[in-house]
């Protein structure tokens, strides 16, 4: 869960929170090559799945969920919404039809951590193009 695919999207020319944080490190990673296929979410297909509070908390009322919802107060104190950005990574382990694909390079630009996205059939990286809300809502909320 790194990056953003999209071009000429919204945010497409600011850098993603996660390779931000490791510039370097994320360059190595997407530039190593030494992955015969790597799958990528990226922010701008994450920051689509947005819950208002009010539904994130009946979600979250379910009794082997409470601990989750403890620790989301802090959250909601400040916020009045929770995106589900690591959700969406971990849900296409199990159901990888919830999204659609694209294949290609990326680079990152060394100073500003921005990621450059290339279309390519041949390319090492699989990113997510874009998910069904719907269907990743029901899906996830089904396996926890």
């Amino acid at each position: 869960m790194s990056g953003r695919f999209a071009t000429g999207a919204k945010f497409s020319e600011v850098p993603e929170w996660n390779i931000l944080c490791d510039i370097p490190a994320a360059r190595k990673v997407y530039e190593s090559r030494l992955f015969k296929q790597m799958i990528c979410v990226g922010s701008d297909v994450t920051r689509q799945l947005v819950l208002k509070i009010e539904e994130a908390k009946i979600k979250l009322e379910k009794k082997s969920l409470t601990i989750i919802l403890d620790m989301a107060k802090i959250w909601f104190n400040e916020r009045m919404k929770m995106t589900l950005h690591d959700p969406l990574a971990g849900s296409i382990i199990f159901n990888n039809s919830i999204c659609t694909y694209k294949r290609g390079y990326t680079d990152i630009d060394g100073q500003t951590g921005v990621t450059y996205w290339k279309d390519s059939e041949d390319g090492p990286i699989t990113a997510v193009e874009a998910v069904n809300y719907s269907e990743f809502i029901k899906f996830f909320f089904s396996l926890i």
